[in-house]
C-alpha cells in the first residue's frame, strides 16, 4: 500500500510535474517515485502523460504528450511517427 502522505510532495513543493520533483527538489528518489505512484492510484491518465512527458523530456525531446494521445493507444504509432520526423537527422554525438 503506498503511502497517501508522499501523494501532496508536488504540490507542498510547489512542483507540478514528475521531472521537476526529481531533478529540482530536496525530497529522494523513493519518496518521488512513491509520490508518483499514489498520484498515479488517483489518476493513472495524467500520471501516465507526466511519466512518459518526463522520459522524453530527460532524452532531450522537447515534444510532449497529452492525456489524448496516453488515451488513445491507436494513435501512439502516429505520435511516434511524428516525433521521428521532428528529430530527423539530429545525434546526440558531434560528427567526427
Amino acid at each position: 500500500m503506498v503511502n497517501t502522505r508522499n501523494y501532496y510532495i508536488f504540490c507542498r513543493s510547489g512542483l507540478i510535474t514528475l521531472i521537476a520533483a526529481i531533478f529540482t527538489s530536496d525530497e529522494s528518489s523513493d519518496t518521488v517515485a512513491t509520490a508518483w505512484l499514489a498520484q498515479y492510484e488517483a489518476d493513472n491518465t495524467a500520471s501516465m502523460t507526466d511519466l512518459v512527458n518526463c522520459i522524453l523530456k530527460s532524452a532531450g525531446c522537447e515534444m510532449k504528450v497529452t492525456e489524448d494521445d496516453v488515451n488513445d493507444p491507436d494513435n501512439i504509432p502516429s505520435k511516434l511517427n511524428d516525433m521521428q520526423d521532428e528529430y530527423k537527422g539530429v545525434s546526440c554525438h558531434p560528427a567526427t
